[in-house]
Parts: C-alpha cells; structure tokens; sequence
C-alpha cells in the first residue's frame, strides 16, 4: 500500500493531538498516562484510541483458545498503581485478566476516546506539516475508510500482534478448517474431530489438555521442545483475598516477592553455565520423569536448548495430556498442507501425510516486526519495516530514528524471557507520555516541530548490546525462538529489567534525540537539538 499524499493532512475527516493505536494493556496504561501527567495531563478530547477489535483488552479480548491463562503470576500481571486484591488464582484465566484491564479502561473513562471496530490501514509522516495521516477502516463493513491527523503517533499493538505460520506450500488448499491460536473462532468447535496443532509453545501447551478429552484424536508436531517446570497453580482463598484488600502492604511485599523471583533469579537462570541455569534444567528434568515414563516419549520431550533459549513452559497437564492413547506426537518436521492433512518428512526422507479434518497453528508471531503491524512511512517514504533492517535499528525499542513523533510499545530489545512485560509497559507509557507533554509544548508557538533518535545514538546503541546478546542462550545457533530474526539477529534485551527500565526513566533530550521544524516560509525543513523542557 503507497504513502498517503501531503494532501491527506489538509482535510481529515479527524483530529487529535495524540492517536493510541490498540486497546489493550499499552494503549489503556498509555491512556492512564495522558490523563495522569504530573504537569501537562491532556483531556480525553485531545486523544483517540482506534482499536481494531469491539472493545478493550487487545491479545486479552483476542485470545479466547480452550486453556488461555497467563503463565506469569496475577499478581505481577497488574499495574503497579493499581493493584487487584481480587485475583482468585496464582495464575489467571484469560476472562478474569480481560475483566481487569475492562475495569482499568472503565475507571478511567476511556470510552469516551476509544472508537472500536476501527483498524489501521497505514500511516505516513506529512512532513511540511508536521503531522501523521493515518487510514483507517471499518473491521464490519472494510469500507468507510477515514483519514485521522495526529501530532503525536503511539502504536500500542505490542509484540503479539503478527501471527506467524509455518512457511509450506498447501496451506491455501486445506479443504478442512484451520486458525491461528491467537485467532481462535468464537463457534469453533473440535468436538469428535481429528486435529493437527502445529507448534509446542505456550499457547499450544495449554490447549493441548483443554481440547484432549474433546477431540477424536489429536496429531501434536514438535520442532524443538521446551523445558517445562511444574506450575504449582494455587487458588486464593477468600480471607487472604481481603487480607490483601485491607492491607495493601501485605499485598506489595507478596509482589516484591514475586518479582524478585522473575526479576532476579530468572534473569540469573539465563545466564550460561552457572549454579541457578543448572537448577533451572534439573527441576524441569525432574519434573519430567515424574510425568513421562515412557523412555521414547520422555527423550522425545526432553529439551536440548540451553534454559533460556525460549520461553519455559509452566504446567501440570501438558505432559499427562500427550499420553492419552488417542494422541500422537511428530517430531519430524512439516513439509507441507495437503487438502486432506499434514505432511511431514523424517530423517530417512520418508514422508507421512497425517489425515486430520481441522489444523490449528500454535506457531507464534513475528516479535521482530513489532511496532511495524501495518504499513508506516517515516521521513521520504521510508517503511519502517525496512528501517528495522536486518540489524533490527531501533532506539530503545521505542522510537526510530527517521520516524518524527511515532512511539511505540514493546518493540525490539525492550523484553526478555526474564521481563516483567506489564512493568515494561509501564516505564513505556510514562517515558511517551514525558515525549508528549515535550511534544505539545514545542508546537506553541509558529513553528511546528517534531522530535525523533538521533541515528548514531541508535545505531550506537544496539550496537552496544552485541557483546552480551552474544553470551544468551538465545544467541546459540541451534536455538529457535520468537526473541531471534530468522536472519539470526537476538532481538533480546540483555540485561536486567531494572537496567532497562532506567534506560526510559528519564528522557535524554541532547543525546538521544533531535528536532525537525518548519513553517511557512523556509525553504526546507530544519533538523537540530531538541531544547529542554522549560527552555521552549
């Protein structure tokens, strides 16, 4: 799809000062943000949040697959400003986090900026006027396409938005039904059906024992397993539910807890080669035996990975489900769809067409393209996606240089395995919302202007993270994993959360950034520093 022309920016059907696209836990805490600002908190008329789906909660609304759960505690899946006593369960269910983030959205009126069935065609920069044209259309109708101007940019579709499939021929020609496990149909049903899921990931783990007992038979095709820890999942009770509500103490030194175990000791878990990584691999291996005691199936199961390499499965069923009779494990890779089933090809060369009448593909997204979901045109045309390049350049993963007054969420290098990615989120939409209130304030006057990375500083930066990436697991090249470009480059923050948090807490104006301004009457736009806040 091409760039909108300059035109675009003269009569929109819509404007704001700042455009939220998605509406799920980046786009409401960025929303909070706004509304919350210390010193200049814009007022829900001044930003729209345009979400694709019909109401709040993003892959939360979005993911409905039999199983969906968090498999990071309820407790640390929260805001930090506002906490929920309420959790029913250490882990929980996809409908009791969605009602959470719907009463976050409700208690700050977001509804009134939220419109919902609207989807992002493409956005382009306007250079002469310092604006972003963004397409958008109708998700019930596909037409009554609008063109929305905003100042200020903020994609908040996160790394799971792009679902991935495997790269076979046949998919088109499946006569069967087939979804992606992110995508999974609302009057879906596999009940007496013979079901291929391709991918042993999270999502897959977890459908695996919901659907088992539904489904005539079950084909599951492993490419790599995962190291899986018992999940120890606990209901909690009602009076510690009210102690915590009374309390909010007791709650705050439970989530310290918490974190510090996330935070700390898995991030030293993904270190190689020490005393906690060895730990790590000895409790899933343990918690294998335990389940699996068929000797091939058990080697089968058994992941060869480095612990770190992908993110570690926490579950107590997975295993008992994959040896119900009716269930078969594939480890030979798929080679392709056929309108009847999958096929596959082991080691000899043999190939194996298993029949099945619905394929559900639990095979990931494209974290690398994150912040690129739809088609965005930065300073002479440039798509972001191809800004990214192989290197994957962004600074921060926030912000691109060549991209004036676009921010984003959970981009490249922002998480790890280790991360606390609701804490991320956080820090994101305080540092956006510090960009914002800056933003405003330097289009007071005649000129409009427009902030940016400085291009060395982010080439300067990634680059300084080579070193360490190289030293995770991730980096192993027999490792296959959603936190590596399928060039090979680690997308992975290396080091703590607490290192990159700080990396967001305060904004570095003179190194990190530059302004463009113009007004009429230059001849061309002008490129410098960007003042300080207070010096406008």
């Amino acid at each position: 799809m091409p760039p909108l022309p300059p035109s675009a920016a003269e009569s929109p059907s819509e404007h704001r000062s700042v455009l939220i696209v998605g509406a799920g836990t980046s786009g409401i805490l960025q929303a909070c943000e706004l509304l919350r600002h210390a010193t200049r908190p814009l007022p829900h008329s001044e930003f729209a949040i345009l979400e694709r789906y019909p109401g709040f909660g993003g892959c939360w609304w979005r993911n409905t697959y039999p199983g969906c759960a968090c498999d990071t505690p309820s407790h640390v899946y929260s805001v930090s400003w506002w906490r929920n006593p309420n959790w029913t369960k250490k882990f929980a269910s996809q409908p009791e986090i969605l009602a959470y983030y719907e009463r976050l959205a409700a208690e700050f009126k977001l509804a009134q900026s939220a419109h919902f069935n609207t989807e992002v065609v493409s956005a382009t920069w306007i250079e002469k006027a310092m604006l972003w044209a963004v397409e958008t259309r109708d998700t019930h109708t596909g037409a009554n396409r609008r063109v929305w101007t905003c100042r200020v940019l903020i994609t908040g579709l996160g790394p799971f938005s792009i679902p991935k499939k495997l790269d076979v021929p046949g998919i088109d020609s499946f006569a069967g039904e087939q979804w992606h496990a992110g995508e999974w149909p609302a009057d879906a049903s596999v009940a007496g059906k013979r079901v291929a899921i391709i991918g042993t990931g999270p999502s897959a783990a977890q459908i695996i024992p919901a659907i088992v007992d539904d489904v005539k038979s079950l084909a599951v095709f492993q490419r790599s397993p995962a190291h899986c820890w018992p999940r120890n999942d606990t209901s909690y009770p009602a009076a510690l539910r009210w102690l915590f509500s009374i309390c909010p103490w007791i709650m705050a030194l439970y989530v310290s807890h918490l974190l510090l175990l996330q935070e700390y000791f898995f991030f030293h878990m993904c270190r190689k080669d020490n005393w906690l990584q060895r730990k790590a691999v000895r409790t899933a291996d343990e918690h294998l035996a335990a389940q699996v005691a068929d000797p091939e199936l058990r080697a089968k199961l058994h992941s060869k990975d480095a612990f770190g390499c992908k993110r570690p499965l926490f579950l107590d069923t997975y295993y008992p489900a994959l040896q119900q009779p009716h269930v078969t494990l594939l480890t030979a890779p798929v080679t392709a769809i056929t309108p009847t089933g999958v096929l596959s090809r082991a080691d000899d060369g043999s190939d194996t067409l298993t029949p099945v009448d619905t394929i559900v593909w639990a095979t990931g997204y494209q974290l690398s393209r994150a912040g690129a979901a739809f088609p965005t045109y930065g300073r002479g045309g440039v798509l972001l996606a191809d800004a990214y390049g192989e290197d994957v350049s962004t600074l921060y993963g926030v912000a691109n240089a060549g991209f004036p007054n676009l921010l984003n969420f959970v981009g490249p290098y922002s998480v790890s395995i280790w991360f606390s990615i609701v804490a991320v989120i956080e820090t994101t939409a305080l540092h956006n919302a510090a960009v914002v209130a800056h933003v405003l304030d330097l289009n007071r006057g005649s000129f409009a202007r427009a902030v940016m990375p400085r291009m060395q500083r982010q080439v300067e930066w990634v680059k300084s993270l080579r070193e360490r990436q190289a030293e995770l697991p991730t980096a192993d090249a027999s490792c296959v994993t959603y936190y590596k470009t399928p060039k090979g480059t680690v997308i992975a923050y290396p080091g703590s959360p607490g290192e990159y948090r700080a990396l967001l807490k305060k904004v570095e104006w003179r190194r990190d950034w530059e302004m463009v301004e113009w007004r009429p009457g230059m001849a061309e736009v002008a490129v410098g520093d960007v003042p300080e806040p207070g010096r406008v």
